[in-house]
């Protein structure tokens, strides 16, 4: 008899719709929210110019990714993901990124931001015509085996209204950072759309800090360090998969816009 090899199956995790009530945050993850805070202050205060800003940061990303990396949390797995693919510059040469996020902040700005602001600014961001998923949707499987499989698409438009509720929030008691890095978390985990989730979810976090007038144009472009640290991202986000707890997604989180606050004013600098 000829042994025949099969592959085992996938084992899957399954992501939950986020609640975004009740985020209990620890002294140590507030304060470092806190000192993020005053760096993206500065950056509003700061003659820089939006344009391309998302490239020339990735390009500086590619120059020296080890020091773009954050102190990992050891509450986060260790999981296996790539973190080269934000070594590639032309990657993020994506002129529409800065006009569309300019948009949904300037909409954030005047009034509440509704499902139409989210999906056209999805067409825009991706440059091409979108539409919310009308089936379910899984990653592919990490090195692991594992499965990332994200909520129905019949729970889409009802985690919709729950993360625009949380982020048009103005007097959220949250800290602005900490409302816009949940805000982040809670659409990536619903995965609203088939391309386009990681962008839209950067620029919703942008409009969440211009609607608490933190931010007046797209001058936090997350991507790039959140790319740089990919592995240790993504094992944040897993974690709401078997626990409601929020301190570790939001620490890294916080630690990542310190990060990307200081690459924007050092960029600025070395521009003058």
């Amino acid at each position: 008899m000829v042994a025949m090899l099969v592959k085992p199956l996938p084992a899957y995790l399954d992501m939950p719709v986020l609640q975004l009530d009740n985020i209990a945050l620890s002294g140590e993850t507030l304060a470092t929210i806190a000192e993020a805070e005053t760096a993206i202050a500065l950056i509003r205060t700061a003659r820089i110019d939006a344009t391309g800003l998302e490239w020339r940061l990735t390009a500086s990303v590619s120059c020296n990714p080890d020091g773009y990396r954050v102190r990992p949390d050891p509450r986060i797995p260790h999981i296996a993901a790539k973190d080269e693919y934000a070594l590639r510059p032309d990657a993020a040469r994506r002129p529409q990124v800065e006009p569309a996020t300019a948009r949904l902040m300037a909409i954030a700005q005047q009034r509440p931001l509704a499902t139409t602001h989210l999906i056209n600014a999805v067409a825009s961001l991706t440059g091409a015509p979108s539409c919310w998923r009308t089936t379910g949707h899984s990653l592919f499987p990490d090195a692991s085996g594992l499965v990332v499989r994200f909520p129905s698409h019949e729970q889409i438009q009802g985690g919709l209204r729950q993360i625009l509720r949380f982020a048009n929030d103005r007097k959220c008691v949250l800290p602005p950072l900490a409302q816009a890095g949940a805000s982040v978390a809670a659409l990536l985990a619903l995965h609203p759309v088939a391309d386009g989730n990681g962008r839209l979810s950067r620029a919703l976090a942008q409009a969440v800090l211009a609607r608490r007038d933190m931010l007046d144009r797209p001058l936090l472009p997350l991507g790039p360090v959140l790319r740089a640290n990919a592995r240790h991202y993504a094992g944040a986000m897993r974690l709401f998969a078997s626990a409601a707890d929020w301190d570790p997604y939001l620490s890294t989180f916080a630690r990542a816009a310190l990060r990307t606050a200081h690459a924007v004013l050092a960029l600025a600098k070395a521009t003058r």
